[in-house]
């Protein structure tokens, strides 16, 4: 099936006032493609650190957009980087990564912008709350609309994922507004803080189709973080009309320390790949049959793709240089390592008139230049 160049009706929305405050590159290594924004949410009244990892490779046909998961706690400085090198394997799709947290200098406001009220602790001591709603607010509101405005994201294949507090909060925003986002990873929320939250997630209803949730949290936890783990994931479970879940304990694992595996198997399952990666071995082909392939291509957005012979092999520029590898069958090519395939077509012994590249599994068709 070709690629719909239309975006879909969320993306026409118009964006919420999202004012950005500052602008710069990212600093986690030298190479680090990830921009950082720092954003005044009128809703919570205070500015915020986003920050947007893309993905390595795509969005790259017309129309096509990718997906996006939003990261509370700033995905602890971690999970853009990891999830941009896990979207080049079969982990997962390739997918911007946007994580919220606050700006150097400014005070933190994570456990009331976490919790929809003042809750009690385990230890007795009281945990501030109440300024969730306006959080959520800025997410589902403000930062959202903003993002999809600013990036070819697709809400159908978007993820919020936070961890401990964030877990908690991620779990409200599944329970008040579902239709949020197309998929939740809930990672050791602090139930602690609101009891009734599995009842919540247990009546969560939809008009459309179920979100999927994946829920975690360490073997080796406190016992009340476990058993709140425990709680929202056969909550979940029951829920078959509104959710498909997944949940999982790491063994051995405590609070935090299984964090950074939570980008393969938790992002790994809201956001799979729909085939794998293949990395067949090349087809020896003629010079004189690539020839023919040789040429201007253009596809539907106006973009001209060159196809020359560099070498003994098809090369070209997508987001990057790349070698055509063939495959058994004439005039399809692979490029090693990337979920993307070209297919030539054209008389049997003349050049080629047109050129379908699939590139996970969206097609889009262009051709020959005259």
């Amino acid at each position: 099936m070709a690629l719909i160049v239309a975006p879909p009706a969320a993306a026409q929305e118009a964006a919420a006032p999202l004012r950005v405050v500052s602008q710069g590159p990212g600093t986690l290594y030298r190479a680090d493609p990830t921009v950082q924004f720092v954003v005044h949410s009128e809703k919570a009244g205070r500015d915020y650190l986003v920050q947007v990892t893309p993905p390595a490779f795509g969005p790259w046909l017309p129309g096509q957009k990718a997906a996006v998961a939003y990261v509370l706690d700033g995905g602890y400085g971690i999970m853009g980087p990891t999830a941009r090198l896990l979207g080049g394997s079969n982990a997962m799709l390739p997918a911007y990564v946007v994580t919220v947290a606050y700006p150097a200098g400014q005070p933190s406001s994570r456990e009331r912008d976490m919790l929809f009220a003042t809750a009690v602790r385990p230890d007795g001591s009281k945990a501030l709350g109440g300024g969730a709603e306006a959080f959520m607010g800025f997410i589902v509101d403000e930062l959202r609309p903003w993002v999809e405005a600013k990036y070819p994201v697709d809400r159908a294949k978007s993820v919020l994922m936070g961890h401990s507090q964030s877990g908690i909060f991620t779990a409200n925003v599944l329970a008040r507004r579902p239709d949020a986002f197309a998929s939740y990873l809930i990672a050791s929320p602090s139930v602690w803080a609101q009891p009734d939250i599995a009842e919540r997630l247990a009546r969560v209803s939809l008009q459309g189709p179920p979100r999927r949730v994946f829920v975690a949290y360490g073997e080796d936890e406190a016992p009340h973080m476990v058993s709140g783990g425990r709680q929202v994931a056969r909550a979940l479970a029951r829920n078959k009309a509104a959710v498909v879940s997944r949940s999982e304990v790491f063994a051995g694992a405590d609070h935090i320390s299984f964090y950074p595996e939570l980008a393969a198997r938790g992002l790994g399952y809201l956001l799979p790949r729909k085939r794998p990666i293949n990395y067949p071995n090349p087809t020896p082909v003629p010079a004189e049959t690539l020839r023919r392939y040789e040429g201007v291509y253009v596809l539907s957005d106006g973009r001209r793709l060159p196809i020359a012979l560099k070498g003994g092999k098809l090369a070209t520029t997508l987001a990057f240089p790349v070698e055509l590898d063939a495959l058994p069958r004439p005039g399809r090519f692979f490029v090693n390592g990337v979920d993307v395939q070209f297919t030539f077509e054209g008389p049997p012994d003349g050049p080629a008139q047109l050129l379908r590249i699939d590139y996970l599994g969206e097609v889009a068709v262009a051709r020959r230049a005259p």
